[in-house]
């Protein structure tokens, strides 16, 4: 193999890895760019790591959506793609109502998966995981305010794109609103 061969490989294989890097970036960004932004109620679960930074998990209150799924709950699997309806509800918030198995033909969605690690019992619906939602980082100052102020909850702002993908603009609590 000549030496312009080599180089010329070596060349797209490291334009092959920015492009990936570049796409996944612009994938995750999309929703921020191009999505309608609502607020949603939140709780933050774990407001510090010291392994992954400044973060709060965030959860929010899927179960009444769950429940629309179909009863026999077991059958779903585990990581199976499920698509939440967002409708406004009081306070300038939009709250979950259905989940489905396909996307819903009109609405406002978010799409998520069934994760049956979150389930609490046999005769409770599946819990939920909502990618690129559930994790808000800041920096360590904003992390130690938020951890004060949201431990009653607080609003999570996100971005909601037509096909169902969301993502996370900021955390807010109850009265800056």
């Amino acid at each position: 193999m000549s030496r312009a061969r080599t180089v010329a490989g070596l060349v797209a294989a490291v334009l092959l890895q920015v492009a990936v890097l570049v796409g996944m970036q612009v994938g995750a960004a999309l929703p921020l760019w191009t999505g309608e932004t609502v607020r949603v109620a939140t709780v933050p679960v774990d407001p510090r790591s010291l392994f992954r930074g400044n973060y709060a998990i965030l959860r929010y209150d899927t179960d009444a959506a769950a429940e629309t799924l179909s009863p026999d709950w077991d059958a779903l699997r585990h990581g199976e793609v499920v698509y939440l309806s967002l409708v406004p509800g009081g306070e300038g918030l939009h709250v979950w109502t259905d989940a489905a198995l396909a996307p819903p033909e009109t609405g406002l969605f978010v799409r998520g998966r069934i994760d049956h690690q979150r389930s609490r019992g046999a005769d409770e619906p599946p819990g939920i995981t909502l990618p690129n939602i559930e994790a808000f980082f800041a920096p360590k100052a904003t992390a130690l305010r938020l951890e004060r102020e949201l431990r009653a909850g607080g609003v999570a702002v996100i971005s909601v794109t037509a096909n169902g993908a969301a993502a996370l603009r900021d955390v807010e609590t109850r009265l800056t609103r």
